[in-house]
C-alpha cells in the first residue's frame, strides 16, 4: 500500500513557488494571528502531483482578523500559488452537508496540517470535514442508493425499448450515485475522479468484492459502451451488501419495477455467501470492519 508524501515533498517543484510558499509558512509560524497554514490538493495529499500542479494554500486567522488578512495576501495569489484566508469560526462551519460548499469535502481526507496553533483542534476539523459523520450516514446512503437504483431502472429501461444511446447516458449517470453510497457506507467523502484509482488502490472499500482493477474495467465499460449487463451485475452484488447493512427499505421500494424490482428472495443472502461469489467474490472479512476504521 502507497502511502502519500507529506505536503510539499513532490519532486514537481518549480523553485519560485516553492520559495514562495516557504516563505508563507515561516510567516504563519511566526505571527500569531494566523493560527493554520497547509496545501491543498494535490501537493497538500502528496499524490498526482505533476509540474503544473498549483500551490493550493489554506490560511487560517483569528477570528476579527479576516478582512486585514485577505488584504495583506492579497497579492499572493499568483502565478500557481493560490492563497485562500479564512477565520476559525468560518472553517468550522465550512463544507458542511447542506451547504453549497459539500462538494469540497474529498478536498479535506489525507491532507496534514504544516502549522497548527489550535493544539490539533484543525487537524480534527480536517479530518472530520473528510468523512461522512456518523448522524449523516444513513441519510447519505439511502438518498444515494436510491439515486442508483433509479438510474438502473432508467437504463434498462431504455435498454428494453431499443434506445441504445439514452441506455447509454441513463447507465453513465448511475455512477456518481454508486461511488457515493459506496464510499459512504465506509465513512468517507467521495474523491473527486482524479483521485478514484489511488483512493481504491490505497485505501481499499473493504465491504465490497472487487479489486480496483476489476471495479474500474466496469465502470469504464458502463461509461464508454453503456453496458447495462455490467450495471445490472453491479447492482446484484451491492443488493445484499447493503440489505446485510441495514437499507433493505430502499430496495424495498423499487418492488415491483423492472429489473431493480425483481428477485427479491435474495433477502436471505449471506454477504459472503457463494451465490454472491458468483459476481465476483466476497472477502470473508468485509463485514467485520469497525465504524472507527471507516474514515482514514
Amino acid at each position: 500500500m502507497k502511502k502519500p508524501q507529506h505536503a510539499g515533498e513532490s519532486t514537481h517543484q518549480n523553485p519560485e513557488l516553492a520559495d514562495q510558499f516557504t516563505h508563507l509558512v515561516e510567516e504563519a509560524k511566526r505571527d500569531p494571528q494566523i493560527v493554520a497554514l497547509w496545501l491543498d490538493g494535490s501537493r497538500g495529499k502528496g499524490v498526482k502531483v505533476t509540474e503544473h500542479s498549483d500551490y493550493d494554500v489554506r490560511m487560517i486567522v483569528a477570528d476579527g482578523m479576516l478582512d486585514e488578512y485577505q488584504a495583506q495576501y492579497a497579492h499572493s495569489g499568483q502565478g500557481g500559488l493560490d492563497l485562500g484566508v479564512m477565520t476559525l469560526t468560518d472553517f468550522a462551519s465550512y463544507a458542511e452537508y447542506g451547504t453549497e460548499e459539500a462538494w469540497d469535502r474529498y478536498n479535506f481526507s489525507h491532507l496534514t496540517a504544516i502549522v497548527d496553533k489550535t493544539d490539533g483542534h484543525i487537524q480534527r476539523l480536517m479530518h472530520a470535514k473528510g468523512c461522512v459523520p456518523p448522524e449523516k450516514q444513513r441519510e447519505i446512503i439511502a438518498e444515494s442508493l436510491g439515486g442508483f437504483l433509479n438510474q438502473v431502472y432508467r437504463a434498462a429501461k431504455c435498454q428494453r425499448d431499443g434506445d441504445g444511446i439514452a441506455a447509454q447516458f441513463e447507465a453513465a449517470d448511475a455512477i456518481p450515485s454508486l461511488l457515493t453510497t459506496m464510499f459512504a457506507l465506509h465513512g468517507r467523502a467521495t474523491p473527486y475522479y482524479k483521485y478514484l484509482v489511488w483512493e481504491l488502490d490505497t485505501y481499499p472499500l473493504d465491504k465490497f468484492p472487487w479489486k480496483t482493477d476489476t471495479f474500474i474495467s466496469y465502470l469504464l465499460n458502463i461509461v464508454t459502451q453503456g453496458d447495462i449487463e455490467v450495471l445490472v451485475n453491479v447492482f446484484q452484488v451491492i443488493r445484499p451488501i447493503f440489505r446485510h447493512e441495514g437499507y433493505g427499505h430502499v430496495f424495498d421500494e423499487w418492488k415491483g419495477y423492472y429489473v431493480v424490482g425483481e428477485d427479491e428472495d435474495d433477502d436471505a443472502i449471506p454477504p459472503n455467501s457463494s451465490t454472491l461469489e458468483e459476481f465476483g467474490g466476497m472477502m470473508n472479512s468485509c463485514m467485520n470492519m469497525a465504524d472507527s476504521e471507516n474514515c482514514l
